[in-house]
């Protein structure tokens, strides 16, 4: 907003502010902006608030512990894993220890966050999934009335959109980790790409229109495959928003940071790489019983996947967050489903075929009345007439409705009237043995989802500090290269490093984590945005720096005690001044902060000595 050749003035808003242009009445209308005496005043009103909670006390939710050994975090987990009495109780509230995920996966302002606000928020965006899907349903029906070609260009564009769409969901939502989040991302996004790719493909097909030719079932799911195949390498290779804005954006930027955030890659998500696979995967096993095809175009979209993947990963991907390996076993859940998918589609199409609500009648040949040459024409349907041809040979058929059959699975004989009978014996007995495949599958998942849930739920309650059975390894904490610290931050898009939320004065600046080359930490500190806070800590700097004075005492009485035992010496020396001498008393040095932001601390290690301990 303002022009170029000036500079934001931080201390003096109000008149950056009538410098800046007027904003066109188009960005007010269409974009919802401000101008910049409204952005002002905001500010003001945020940082009156912001005077106002810094003056509040707050309770603490988290504590991490980063100890020097792994012996010496085994043994605290040991010990505090005794819950008799009040052992773990700390001012009446009992104490849960365990042990945390990495720091870069830590979502520290959403650690305060109770479990009740955490589940309604969950349930809220899942209810709005559920809707987008319904949505989705009645939209490409209404397409597919119109163009049946359009149906699957119009899937395409939903699973396009449908990161995008969860990302807002989740946005809502509050997660105390990046694992965390990424699953609930994972989730939306699999349910959401499922429902678009695959089911709703099945529900706006009729079920006459599933094998016949031209506008079928089978055509639908050709073309969709052929849009994934073309779709991935083209947009991934040509990377549309990245070259604009390396190569457009980037150099027109009016400052650095925003010319830095452009030139910065697309994030990687681990979940959304997961949810690409498992929805190929559940497309070629839901229709792979009719469309064999899908499997070979499977593994054609998944070795160029997997290319894609690691081209983006080593050339325009940037790092994510270390979440571990919780996402790659919790997908295992969904490769379990969808063997319980393709056992029971095969079911239903094999007992459905051959999709024509046609029922063979008793008479062997056709009556002859009906016999010859016939011009016909649908009702209701812009079809010219046409001619059907019927000699004595064929078949006589009634109209039978299939639907109902195609939507059980079980291992039961079905009831057939005698003028309904669609099912041949041979059909019968093949599709028998699928349905009791699908029973036994769907028990199989049935029980290891069960168990997985019941071992989980088993291990938060009682073991969620057992020891783990590897061996204990001899490395210290100081001695690593490249060691981070659970040093609280935020992340705010258009920036290019973190905002820390606390005092790293008392801490090694290592272990930060991160480090930029040009301007010092307090630059990206929001503790200096609070004055009070701001205030204290450089007052506690300049008692720092000030030189200290040592009291001079006069000659006391020492009494050395040496206490001798087999592997150590303890050494304790006991000063006892003399008589009528002044006790000299420090004053205070520091002061204490407002307590509005985390603490972090840092006590230098403990070395223990073989010989001798002071």
């Amino acid at each position: 907003m303002l022009p170029v050749e000036e500079l934001y003035d931080e201390h003096d808003l109000e008149n950056s502010a009538r410098k800046c242009a007027p904003v066109p009445c188009w960005k007010k209308l269409f974009c919802f902006a401000s101008d910049a005496k409204v952005i002002v005043k905001a500010i003001y009103k945020e940082d009156k608030l912001i005077q106002k909670q810094s003056q509040k006390k707050f309770n603490v939710s988290k504590v991490f512990i980063t100890f020097e050994t792994q012996y010496e975090q085994r043994q605290v987990l040991r010990e505090l894993s005794v819950t008799k009495g009040d052992k773990l109780r700390f001012k009446g509230i009992m104490l849960k220890a365990s042990r945390p995920t990495e720091p870069s996966d830590i979502r520290w302002d959403d650690l305060s966050d109770s479990r009740i606000a955490q589940f309604a928020q969950r349930l809220l965006t899942a209810v709005i999934s559920v809707a987008i899907i319904a949505a989705a349903f009645f939209f490409v029906r209404y397409v597919r009335g119109k163009n049946m070609l359009l149906a699957p260009v119009v899937i395409t564009l939903l699973n396009i959109l449908s990161p995008a769409i969860v990302s807002v969901l989740t946005s809502f939502e509050s997660h105390p980790s990046e694992t965390s989040n990424t699953t609930s991302r994972y989730l939306k996004l699999t349910m959401l790409r499922w429902m678009f790719t695959a089911v709703l493909t099945t529900l706006v097909t009729p079920f006459t229109d599933t094998l016949q030719d031209g506008e079928s079932l089978i055509f639908a799911i050709s073309i969709q495959f052929c849009l994934d195949l073309v779709r991935l390498p083209l947009l991934r290779l040509l990377d549309i928003m990245g070259n604009l804005k390396r190569h457009v954006l980037g150099p027109r930027a009016k400052n650095q940071r925003h010319m830095n955030a452009y030139f910065q890659g697309d994030n990687f998500d681990i979940g959304e790489r997961y949810t690409e696979v498992t929805r190929i995967l559940f497309l070629a096993c839901f229709y792979g019983t009719i469309y064999p095809v899908a499997f070979f175009f499977t593994y054609m979209i998944l070795t160029m996947m997997y290319c894609l993947d690691k081209y983006s990963i080593l050339r325009t991907w940037k790092q994510g967050p270390k979440i571990g390996s919780y996402i790659s076993t919790f997908s295992t859940n969904f490769f379990l489903l969808i063997a319980l998918a393709y056992t029971f589609m095969a079911s239903n199409y094999y007992i459905n075929f051959p999709f024509d609500n046609a029922c063979e009648m008793g008479e062997s040949e056709a009556p002859s009345n009906y016999v010859g040459t016939h011009c016909a024409q649908i009702d209701d349907m812009d079809v010219e007439r046409f001619n059907i041809s019927i000699t004595s040979d064929d078949r006589t058929h009634s109209f039978c409705n299939q639907k109902f059959n195609r939507r059980s699975f079980l291992p039961l004989r079905y009831y057939q009237s005698e003028g309904d009978k669609y099912v041949t014996d041979s059909q019968e007995s093949f599709s028998t043995f699928y349905r009791w495949v699908c029973v036994i599958v769907l028990l199989l998942v049935s029980v290891t989802l069960f168990f997985k849930i019941a071992i989980n739920f088993v291990i938060s309650l009682f073991c969620e500090r057992c020891q783990s059975s590897a061996e204990v390894m001899d490395n210290t904490f100081s001695d690593i290269p490249e060691r981070v610290g659970y040093v609280p931050k935020v992340n705010i898009p258009g920036y290019n490093f973190p905002f820390l939320i606390c005092n790293i004065d008392n801490i090694d600046e290592s272990l930060v984590g991160w480090c930029d080359p040009k301007k010092s930490y307090d630059h990206n500190n929001m503790i200096f945005d609070v004055p009070t806070v701001a205030s204290a800590v450089t007052i506690n700097r300049e008692k720092k720096r000030e030189p200290k004075r040592k009291p001079k005492l006069k000659s006391t009485h020492h009494n050395h005690h040496v206490k001798c035992t087999t592997e150590n010496v303890e050494i304790s020396l006991e000063n006892e001044p003399l008589e009528n001498e002044p006790v000299i008393h420090e004053p205070k040095a520091f002061i204490n902060e407002p307590q509005a932001f985390s603490i972090v601390k840092e006590w230098a290690p403990v070395r223990k000595l073989n010989l001798i301990t002071i």
